[in-house]
């Protein structure tokens, strides 16, 4: 396969994979396009370069994933029975509010970087409210799946009452649990990526297009099984980023969300494209 350099991006010569996938109202075909594995720095610096335009408008995001992010925690401390039930709201929530930051850069390129009109971006999940629903509806179902197979595993590894907290009273007492938490540590990592798969090009596409949840998250998968390094380079980026929220007890999300937020819009223009 011979590549050519179009713009800031690296595509295939043949204009990349058509799929046979179609959007409903327009009835175009979706083709997925290879990328070189520095495509993710590119994105990045196209999202912070809507961000430093928006900034105002982008932090207002920013602030909305921190509360959420805030209120969850809270909310697990206060009442952990309802921990299951709280994260499957957030992440009920969490494409409608990307699909803000999508309108937001989308606006960018249509305004030739002028000011956006944010009450329209915080609308904008209207256009295709059903279909976004269903997807964070997968994504919610997905981590009820991780909670029983986190149990499952539990329930294998140990047949009788599990202390837990030998593991950490203890000096070296972990080194015991060891191969429960490589375990377990391998199948959230399995859960994590496939996630994030399912949703690189889902929510932005539903944005876009016309298109229904299963469509767009079809589309996601081919976009990673065509650009297998880009897509993992991409993932420990994000993974990096999320982590460095954590650790900042969530502050960094102020920055990071709508960063991550408009980047993603970019990511979803380079490996999609349309054709009649």
């Amino acid at each position: 396969m011979f590549y050519k350099k179009t713009g800031s991006h690296w595509v295939s010569l043949t204009g990349g994979f058509s799929m046979a996938l179609m959007c409903l109202a327009s009835r175009q075909q979706i083709v997925v396009h290879k990328l070189s594995w520095r495509a993710p720095l590119q994105w990045l610096r196209l999202g912070w370069r809507d961000l430093q335009r928006t900034v105002n408008d982008a932090l207002l995001y920013g602030a909305a994933f921190v509360l959420l992010a805030y209120g969850l925690a809270y909310s697990l401390q206060v009442v952990p029975e309802l921990g299951l039930l709280l994260a499957f709201v957030s992440l009920l929530l969490g494409p409608f509010l990307a699909t803000g930051l999508y309108d937001i850069a989308r606006q960018q390129h249509a305004f030739g970087g002028g000011r956006v009109m944010l009450l329209y971006s915080a609308k904008a999940w209207r256009a295709n409210s059903g279909s976004l629903a269903l997807f964070g509806m997968v994504l919610a179902l997905l981590l009820c799946a991780w909670v029983a197979l986190s149990l499952l595993l539990l329930a294998l590894f140990y047949q009788g009452p599990w202390q837990s907290a030998v593991i950490w009273s203890q000096p070296g007492a972990w080194l015991v649990e060891l191969p429960f938490l490589a375990a377990w540590s391998l199948l959230s990592l399995l859960f994590v990526l496939f996630i994030l798969a399912l949703s690189v090009c889902t929510a932005a596409m539903l944005l876009d297009k016309d298109v229904d949840a299963i469509t767009a998250m079809q589309a996601s998968l081919a976009v990673v099984g065509r650009n297998r390094v880009t897509m993992l380079l991409w993932a420990a980026m994000i993974m990096t980023l999320v982590a460095i929220c954590v650790a900042s007890q969530f502050v960094g999300l102020l920055l990071v969300a709508p960063w991550l937020g408009l980047s993603s819009w970019h990511a979803y223009r380079a490996l999609i494209s349309y054709q009649c």
